[in-house]
């Protein structure tokens, strides 16, 4: 079997078996890794990392290993979101980032303004904020899309991992999502890994 391949361009880790086995192997694909969220820390750009590889030889552990050795330089701001094959909730994984984000960088919340109902809609766990009723069958995607770029944006202020592991099973809305948020960082100290 192949390693994962860690193909990279500027643009609460799950806890499974990594915990209790070793972890051999991959020296060059985490020393790429590390090698980016340097550039980020250093330069203060995005860094995009995009970790393929057949079903099963590791792509998640070898993120949660990355994550787990940037933790304390990163001070609590990891965010993971989980893609799920039956794409039943359009924006989940981003809701899963931001509830994290939110948790970390609560300043996130107070940042948003007349946003939060919007962001609320992806992150229906944020305290204090009441999704305003529309005339139509849903709010506008752009709004949201909006919501969640602004919510990433004033997280990573401040060096910021954002994961998003399964992405193959990522729906159209997550995947504009991802090009919109993609977009709108280029500038700010993010690394957003793909698995």
């Amino acid at each position: 079997m192949r390693p994962p391949v860690v193909d990279a361009a500027p643009i609460s880790v799950p806890v499974e078996a990594h915990d209790v086995l070793a972890f051999v192997g991959r020296e060059r694909e985490l020393a790429r890794l590390a090698e980016q969220w340097s550039t980020v820390r250093a330069a203060g750009v995005q860094q995009l990392a995009i970790v393929s590889g057949p079903a099963g030889i590791g792509k998640t552990r070898l993120v949660a290993q990355m994550v787990d050795s940037l933790r304390a330089d990163v001070g609590g701001a990891v965010a993971w979101g989980r893609c799920h094959a039956d794409g039943a909730i359009a924006f989940d994984p981003f809701g899963q980032v931001l509830t994290q984000i939110v948790a970390a960088r609560p300043a996130v919340v107070s940042s948003m303004g007349r946003r939060l109902a919007d962001l609320a809609l992806v992150v229906p766990d944020i305290q204090g904020s009441s999704p305003v009723a529309e005339t139509g069958d849903e709010r506008p995607r752009g709004r949201v899309f909006g919501a969640v770029v602004a919510a990433i944006r004033a997280a990573a202020a401040g060096p910021l991992v954002v994961v998003l592991d399964d992405v193959q099973w990522a729906g159209v809305d997550a995947l504009s999502l991802l090009v919109q948020v993609l977009d709108a960082t280029v500038d700010m100290p993010i690394l957003i890994v793909l698995g």
